[in-house]
C-alpha cells in the first residue's frame, strides 16, 4: 500500500504532463528551488591556477575584498536594526542582569552560604548549618 501511495502521484504527474503537453524543457530553471543540477564538465575547470592561487594565498587574504565579503557586510547592515528592535521586543523577559557574583554576595548577605579559609589559605564557599 505504501509503494501505491508514492508510484500513484508519478504516474499522475507523467500522464498529466503528456496530456496537456507540458515541455519541461521550457521551465525556467530560476523559478525552480534550488535550480537544475548542471555539473560542470571537467575540461572547463581550469585547476591549475586555482591551485597557484590556492597555494599563494590564505583564505582569509582571499576572502578579505571579495564580492562575498562586501554581499555578507551589506547583509548584516541592513538587518542590524531590525535585529536591535528584535531583541528589544522579544529578549527583555530572556534578559538576566544579575551576574554569578551578585547572586553569590546576596546568600551571603541573607546568611546562607558563608565563606571560609581553609588551611591552605584558599577561600571556600559553604552552606550555613
Amino acid at each position: 500500500m505504501k509503494i501505491l501511495n508514492k508510484i500513484i502521484p508519478l504516474l499522475l504527474i507523467a500522464i498529466s504532463s503528456s496530456l496537456f503537453g507540458v515541455d519541461l524543457s521550457k521551465i525556467d530553471p530560476r523559478n525552480v528551488i534550488g535550480g537544475f543540477p548542471k555539473p560542470t564538465p571537467t575540461h572547463l575547470v581550469n585547476n591549475s591556477n586555482y591551485e597557484r592561487v590556492k597555494k599563494s594565498q590564505s583564505l582569509t587574504k582571499m576572502y578579505r575584498g571579495s564580492s562575498h565579503e562586501r554581499r555578507l557586510d551589506a547583509q548584516i547592515r541592513a538587518y542590524r536594526s531590525s535585529a536591535k528592535e528584535n531583541e528589544r521586543v522579544f529578549g527583555e523577559p530572556y534578559r538576566n542582569n544579575n551576574s554569578s557574583s551578585d547572586k553569590i554576595n546576596d546568600l551571603i548577605k541573607r546568611g546562607i552560604v558563608k565563606i571560609i579559609t581553609g588551611t591552605d589559605g584558599k577561600q571556600y564557599l559553604v552552606e550555613n548549618k
